[in-house]
């Protein structure tokens, strides 16, 4: 997912065309992500997986949803001014994957 933003390099016409795209293409995740927990089959690997996944584990689908939306600061913040705007983006990405312990990031 965090490649949509990382390889927008790849991706043909304007910077304005770019970022359109890829926001295109983040709705899609969305979409299928509510689909999936909704319990629809979506014929993607990475959805497909997940549905498997979703059927071993209670996963809230906020978490998956907050590497979404740090994907999507991604895009839309180049630099960040201060170490608190990093450590939102930070904690978005470790939240989805279950570290939660903000303690690591003590300045």
């Amino acid at each position: 997912m965090d490649d949509l933003v990382d390889r927008s390099v790849f991706i043909s016409g304007s910077p304005e065309t770019q970022q359109n795209k890829i926001i295109e293409a983040i709705n899609i995740w969305k979409n299928n992500l509510r689909s999936v927990y909704a319990g629809d089959f979506i014929d993607n690997p990475i959805m497909i997986a997940w549905k498997d996944t979703l059927s071993k584990y209670q996963i809230p689908m906020e978490l998956p949803n907050e590497l979404i939306y740090g994907v999507f600061m991604d895009l839309t913040i180049k630099r960040y001014d201060y170490f608190e705007q990093l450590k939102k983006l930070l904690l978005q990405s470790c939240f989805c994957c279950w570290v939660n312990d903000n303690r690591n990031f003590r300045v």
